[in-house]
Order: structure tokens, then C-alpha cells, then sequence
């Protein structure tokens, strides 16, 4: 038959837990502040998300966003109801609302 070892695996320590925690955090805070922010809100506190071009998903998304409110606003687009209005009962705008 096959001798089949059993290793026992070392637990990290505390101090190993807490050092990988922190470098995690610290990484998590600079993707935020270099990719997110740029790309999503707009704000750009490093800079890097100009140079990466990370600052033109955000313009481009306020383009579009913008186009579409106002195509709404024109009539040219009918805006849908979204399962959770429908289950509350609301309203699209321009329609009265339902009584159950």
C-alpha cells in the first residue's frame, strides 16, 4: 500500500494576519483612489487617472447619462418600470397611478 503522510499545516500568526490586512487595505485604497474615483465619479485626487485615461470612462458615461435624461424629457424615450416600482405601485411619469 501506499504510505499516505499527513502535513500539518502552520496557522498564521497574528502579526502575519495583521501585516497582510494592512498591505490589503493599503492596496485597496490606492485601485480607489487611481481606478475608481477617475473612471466612476469623475474625481481624480492622484492625477493618474488622467494619465491612464481613466477620466474619459467618466466624461463619456456623463454623455450618455445626459443624452438619455433629456431624450426622456423630449419624449423620445419612454422610461419602463422596473420590477420594484411595479410590485409598489408606482407610477411612470406621465401615467396616473394604479389603485389595488
Amino acid at each position: 500500500m501506499n504510505d499516505v503522510s499527513i502535513q500539518q499545516v502552520k496557522q498564521p500568526t497574528t502579526a502575519q494576519l495583521l501585516k497582510a490586512s494592512v498591505i490589503a487595505l493599503l492596496v485597496a485604497v490606492i485601485i480607489l483612489l487611481t481606478a475608481v474615483l477617475p473612471a466612476e465619479f469623475g474625481k481624480d485626487p492622484t492625477g493618474i487617472g488622467a494619465a491612464l485615461g481613466l477620466t474619459a470612462l467618466y466624461s463619456a458615461h456623463e454623455q450618455v447619462s445626459g443624452s438619455q435624461s433629456s431624450a426622456v424629457a423630449s419624449g423620445a424615450l419612454t422610461p419602463v418600470a422596473t420590477p420594484s416600482a411595479v410590485i409598489a405601485g408606482q407610477a411612470l411619469p406621465g401615467q396616473p397611478a394604479r389603485v389595488a
